[in-house]
Protein backbone atom coordinates (compact mmCIF):
# COMPACT_ATOMS: atom_id res chain seq x y z
CA UNK A 1 0.00 0.00 0.00
CA UNK A 2 1.15 3.39 -1.03
CA UNK A 3 2.02 6.54 1.28
CA UNK A 4 -0.87 7.97 -0.32
CA UNK A 5 -3.57 4.96 0.12
CA UNK A 6 -2.85 4.79 3.81
CA UNK A 7 -3.52 9.21 4.37
CA UNK A 8 -6.64 8.72 2.22
CA UNK A 9 -7.82 5.54 4.44
CA UNK A 10 -8.30 7.31 7.77
CA UNK A 11 -10.37 4.64 9.30
CA UNK A 12 -6.72 2.13 9.16
CA UNK A 13 -5.99 4.80 12.11
CA UNK A 14 -8.36 3.45 14.68
CA UNK A 15 -5.47 0.83 15.97
CA UNK A 16 -1.98 0.67 14.75
CA UNK A 17 0.29 -1.23 15.95
CA UNK A 18 4.28 -1.25 15.35
CA UNK A 19 7.28 -3.41 16.98
CA UNK A 20 10.72 -2.54 15.95
CA UNK A 21 11.32 -4.08 12.18
CA UNK A 22 8.34 -5.34 11.84
CA UNK A 23 5.48 -2.29 11.28
CA UNK A 24 2.37 -2.33 9.66
CA UNK A 25 2.67 0.92 9.14
CA UNK A 26 6.12 3.19 10.20
CA UNK A 27 5.87 5.34 12.96
CA UNK A 28 7.15 8.05 10.96
CA UNK A 29 3.74 7.61 8.99
CA UNK A 30 1.22 8.36 11.45
CA UNK A 31 -0.64 11.64 11.31
CA UNK A 32 1.16 13.46 14.23
CA UNK A 33 2.75 17.15 12.82
CA UNK A 34 0.42 19.28 14.43
CA UNK A 35 -1.25 16.55 17.26
CA UNK A 36 -1.56 18.66 20.20
CA UNK A 37 -0.07 16.81 23.31
CA UNK A 38 -2.13 16.70 26.38
CA UNK A 39 -0.75 14.33 28.47
CA UNK A 40 2.34 11.85 29.37
CA UNK A 41 1.73 8.88 31.69
CA UNK A 42 4.39 6.44 32.85
CA UNK A 43 3.79 3.13 34.30
CA UNK A 44 6.84 1.40 35.52
CA UNK A 45 6.03 -1.40 36.73
CA UNK A 46 4.22 -2.27 33.18
CA UNK A 47 7.05 -0.45 31.23
CA UNK A 48 4.50 1.67 29.33
CA UNK A 49 4.81 5.29 28.39
CA UNK A 50 0.77 6.51 26.48
CA UNK A 51 0.85 9.75 25.27
CA UNK A 52 -2.65 11.45 24.98
CA UNK A 53 -2.92 13.80 22.06
CA UNK A 54 -5.42 14.90 19.60
CA UNK A 55 -4.32 14.21 15.94
CA UNK A 56 -5.51 15.49 12.40
CA UNK A 57 -6.57 12.19 10.40
CA UNK A 58 -8.20 13.70 7.94
CA UNK A 59 -7.76 16.77 6.45
CA UNK A 60 -9.61 19.98 6.69
CA UNK A 61 -11.82 17.95 9.82
CA UNK A 62 -11.09 18.73 13.56
CA UNK A 63 -8.55 17.33 15.85
CA UNK A 64 -9.47 13.61 17.14
CA UNK A 65 -8.41 12.40 20.89
CA UNK A 66 -5.75 9.61 20.60
CA UNK A 67 -3.35 7.75 22.69
CA UNK A 68 0.16 6.81 21.72
CA UNK A 69 1.36 3.81 23.43
CA UNK A 70 4.65 2.80 23.71
CA UNK A 71 5.41 -0.67 25.29
CA UNK A 72 8.57 -2.51 26.11
CA UNK A 73 9.92 0.98 27.61
CA UNK A 74 13.35 1.01 28.84
CA UNK A 75 14.48 4.23 28.39
CA UNK A 76 12.08 7.83 28.59
CA UNK A 77 13.85 11.33 28.21
CA UNK A 78 11.71 14.69 28.01
CA UNK A 79 13.18 18.38 27.43
CA UNK A 80 10.55 21.25 27.89
CA UNK A 81 12.61 24.45 27.90
CA UNK A 82 10.77 25.25 25.04
CA UNK A 83 13.63 26.76 22.69
CA UNK A 84 11.78 27.95 20.19
CA UNK A 85 8.92 29.29 21.99
CA UNK A 86 5.63 27.53 23.72
CA UNK A 87 3.89 24.69 21.85
CA UNK A 88 1.71 21.78 22.67
CA UNK A 89 2.17 21.14 19.01
CA UNK A 90 3.99 17.76 17.35
CA UNK A 91 6.64 19.08 14.43
CA UNK A 92 6.98 15.49 13.66
CA UNK A 93 7.87 11.55 14.74
CA UNK A 94 10.73 9.15 13.63
CA UNK A 95 12.03 6.24 15.04
CA UNK A 96 15.42 4.51 14.20
CA UNK A 97 16.55 0.93 15.91
CA UNK A 98 13.78 1.00 18.59
CA UNK A 99 14.19 4.52 19.65
CA UNK A 100 11.05 6.71 19.46
CA UNK A 101 11.46 10.40 18.82
CA UNK A 102 8.96 13.40 19.07
CA UNK A 103 10.27 16.29 18.57
CA UNK A 104 7.75 19.50 19.73
CA UNK A 105 6.73 22.84 17.55
CA UNK A 106 8.47 24.02 20.88
CA UNK A 107 12.05 22.96 19.59
CA UNK A 108 11.91 20.07 22.50
CA UNK A 109 12.03 16.64 22.27
CA UNK A 110 10.48 13.26 23.98
CA UNK A 111 12.55 10.29 22.81
CA UNK A 112 10.84 6.76 23.93
CA UNK A 113 13.22 3.27 23.71
CA UNK A 114 10.99 0.61 23.68
CA UNK A 115 9.67 -2.64 21.72
CA UNK A 116 7.13 -1.05 19.92
CA UNK A 117 4.21 1.00 19.41
CA UNK A 118 -0.03 0.91 19.19
CA UNK A 119 -2.10 4.41 18.30
CA UNK A 120 -5.31 4.00 19.03
CA UNK A 121 -8.47 6.26 19.04
CA UNK A 122 -10.39 7.26 21.74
Amino acid sequence: MSNNEWESTPILYNHIRGQVGMSILPFSNLPLHDAVLNRIELSWQEKLCRIHLAAFVEPGLSAVAHQLEFYGVTRFVLSHSESWGPSASILNGSEVDGVYQLQMQSGDNIEVKASGFSFVAL
